[in-house]
Order: structure tokens, then sequence, then C-alpha cells
């Protein structure tokens, strides 16, 4: 029979990367709307990180501050999304390693001399944190009939040598040949791509900047990927499906996990592990586990 907990109006690759990874993440992650107490340390810096990015950029190209006022802009947005918040040890996601992340990110690309630029809007703004909602062809919603939106954000719709790209940030802590690799399928720019087509903008590919941030001092990479609309209408067919699926199993209230090295362990560990540890879940729920607030669609700025 359905769960009793409601069927998500908007799909983003959040969820639909946590489905693939084990329905049972996805059913405490976007269905259940929970997170370890304490929250991600590593998302919350990745926000802070793109709220400064966000707000240099609009202060540089939108307000036309001069790039030094430009950054503190910048920071000072950085320093507002952060809060209080801070790991009780040492490590590479602290407020330190990332403020100084932010301003290593404007000397490696100065305003003056990036060869990316943001596009220009015909509003006459430019694409900064570039937001979607759009429906998904062919999935209707198992509850209002409606479209099940697709739905997201990218950082930047970006110019370079005249070719228009998605452009994303994003923060590692190491770079290399398998870094680059790592996008050259990824869902999520295909994703991106579709979007920006269906809104009449298409885009040669995606260009993805990057920032390692080590013990010692940060490193820096770009990539740039391609996506034809072969393969972001074969991205389609497959999110339908992938789509299609999530309803099944949402229909039947059955959510499998996937007990594997892969699903349990990846990028540090599953936040629900405990959970498919113990005999009694909901225990632990209600002491280790408190709402989760994630809106894909909102603007990295609090």
């Amino acid at each position: 029979m359905p769960t009793p907990l409601p069927f998500p109006e908007l799909i983003d690759n959040s969820a639909l990367s946590s489905f693939k990874k084990c329905p049972k993440d996805w059913y405490y992650s976007s269905l259940r709307a929970i997170t370890r107490v304490g929250g991600n340390i590593h998302l919350h810096a990745g926000g802070a990180y793109a709220a400064g990015l966000e707000h240099a950029r609009k202060a540089y190209y939108d307000d036309n501050l001069p790039p030094d006022d430009a950054i503190a802009a910048g920071l000072d947005a950085f320093i507002r999304y952060w809060g209080d918040t801070d790991p009780l040890h040492e490590t590479a996601k602290s407020f330190d390693r990332m403020f100084y992340a932010l301003l290593e990110y404007f000397e490696e690309y100065p305003f003056e001399t990036d060869i990316i630029k943001p596009h220009k809007l015909a509003t006459g703004k430019h694409g900064i944190e570039f937001t979607f909602a759009i429906p998904l062809p062919g999935v209707l919603h198992p509850q209002t009939g409606n479209p099940i939106l697709y739905g997201g954000r990218f950082d930047m719709l970006a110019e370079r040598d005249g070719v228009v790209f998605v452009e994303d940030d994003k923060t590692a802590s190491q770079l290399g040949a398998q870094w680059s690799r790592n996008w050259l399928l990824d869902s999520q720019f295909t994703g991106y791509c579709w979007a920006a087509r269906e809104y009449g903008r298409p885009v040669a590919g995606a260009i993805i900047r990057g920032i390692s941030i080590l013990k010692n001092g940060y490193g820096h990479a770009q990539s740039i990927v391609y996506r034809p609309d072969w393969q972001i209408d074969r991205w389609l067919e497959t999110t339908q499906h992938y789509v299609k699926m999530m309803i099944a199993y949402w229909e039947q209230g059955v959510f499998p996990p996937i007990l594997d090295k892969h699903s349990c362990n990846s990028y540090g560990g599953c936040g629900y592990h405990m959970l498919c540890e113990s005999p009694n879940p909901e225990a632990w729920v209600a002491s280790h586990y408190e709402p989760r607030v994630w809106n894909p669609l909102a603007k990295g700025d609090k």
C-alpha cells in the first residue's frame, strides 16, 4: 500500500542520486526528510562558499562595484550564511579554511581577467545562480495528477569565447585526472543542459571549477564537458524511467536498502547507516535525527 508520506512535487539531481544509490536513503532523506542532528558540515560549507561566489559576482557584474568591493560583499555573504555553525574539531571544511578558499578563488580567477563571464539575460541581469523548475514530460504526480517538476539551480549561465555553458563550482579534498573524469557522463550537468534547452537557452555543455582544500594550501582545476542533444535526450529517457520507479516504490510503500560497500560507505559513509544496523530504527530517529530542510530552488543566502 502507498506510504502515508506525500510524494514530492519536485525531483532534483540530489533526490535522483539518492534513489539510485539506495531507495532507503531516498526514503529517509526525501520522503521522511530527516538528517543527523547537527546537520552535514560538508553541505553547509558548500552552501556558504556558493553564497559568497554568488554575491560577489552579482556585486561586480550587476551592481558594477569595483573588484575589491565585490569580493568584500561575497565574504560578507559567506559569513552571514555560515552563522554560528562550526565543526567541533579541526577539519578542511572549517570556517577559516572555507573563508580563505573563497579568497583563493578570486586570486585564481580575478574578475578583470577571467575568460569566463556570466551570460547576460534578456532582463539585463546576468545568469548568476540560475534556478529552474520544469515539468518532466510523460510523468504525472501520483496524487495530484499534475506533471512532476524537475528542478535545481546551477551557479552560473556562462560564456567562454562566445560559447554558452552552464558553470558549477565544486569543493573537493583532491583534484586530478579522476576528478575531471567524474564529469564526463555526470547526470547532474546533463540535467542542467536539458533545463537550459527547455528554457530556450541551449548550451554547449558544462564548465566545472574545482578547488581542493588541503592542510597546507589549495589547488585548482577546471573541466569542460560537452553535451550533444542525443546525450540530453538519453538523460531525459533515463530520468523518466527512474522517477516512475520512485512512484512505484512509493505506491508499494517498500524501500529496500542496498546493503553494499558502495552505497553504505561512499563519501564518508551513509548518514542513515545506524538505522539499517538497528532492529528498532525509529528509536534512533527520535534521538539522533532532526528535520532536514532542503529546497533545491532556494538561494544561497540566509
